[in-house]
């Protein structure tokens, strides 16, 4: 319970800080300085404005000061990376998942402000996920290599995003080919249900999203059937032992 609780804080505290990063890297702004301030009125938040989800839910998404309304992307952000890292503490690897939630959650904020990804955003994410990859070095190699050759494609034709290019090819050297190709068909679905739903919608998809989306999916179903598995595999052997007796 303590754990939980102190993965939810840090996740959702990391999210809060992600959502300035992204705000103020579209505006050329140092995302250290000025101190955290209200968009609207640029009155300089209390401390405890600044405390993420609940301060949302205190202040009814609305600045204290001009009662401008807050984006509920943030709020939203921080609630999801807070109960990925509480999922992050019953994984595998529990820093290796939530350094992969961070990075996601850094993407997914980005492609749906503007679509316009840094090269060191994406390019870092493919580093973290050839040191965090357990496939041999042959193999990043060979991925690095066919990153390099599908965007420079890519970059005549256009026929998607290159950012979106090089999160799949990061999802090859974390999860290996059949899951990524599970996590493209998954996200390629909920994209076609998001459309389906909102018909009117004629603007370019942010397809990063989905891919998140998609991959927390996949990976949490994966260890959940794992540990059912070796919850079988426990009993049946506990069960031979008693026979054996």
């Amino acid at each position: 319970m303590i754990m939980s609780l102190f993965a939810f804080i840090l996740g959702s505290s990391l999210a809060s800080f992600l959502c300035v990063v992204v705000t103020r890297l579209k505006r050329n702004e140092s995302i250290i300085f000025p101190q955290s301030h209200c968009d609207n009125c640029q009155t300089v938040l209390h401390t405890w404005e600044l405390i993420p989800v609940l301060s949302y839910i205190t202040l009814r998404g609305k600045c204290s000061n001009c009662s401008a309304k807050i984006p509920k992307i943030g709020f939203i952000a921080e609630i999801s990376l807070g109960t990925l890292f509480i999922l992050a503490t019953h994984a595998v690897s529990p820093i290796s998942a939530a350094i992969i939630f961070t990075w996601l959650t850094l993407l997914t904020l980005e492609d749906l402000s503007d679509q316009q990804l840094y090269q060191w955003e994406t390019l870092g994410f493919m580093i973290t996920a050839s040191f965090i990859s357990p496939n041999p070095f042959v193999f990043i190699g060979f991925i690095w290599t066919l990153s390099l050759i599908i965007t420079r494609i890519n970059y005549r034709e256009r026929f998607i995003g290159n950012a979106d290019i090089e999160i799949v090819l990061a999802f090859f050297l974390i999860v290996g080919n059949l899951t990524t190709l599970i996590i493209i068909f998954i996200a390629c679905i909920l994209a076609l249900l998001f459309l389906c739903c909102l018909k009117n919608y004629r603007y370019k998809l942010p397809f990063i999203p989905f891919l998140s989306i998609a991959f927390i999916i996949t990976t949490t179903a994966l260890n959940i059937f794992s540990e059912q598995n070796f919850m079988y595999k426990k009993s049946i052997e506990i069960i031979s032992r008693c026979f054996s007796w």
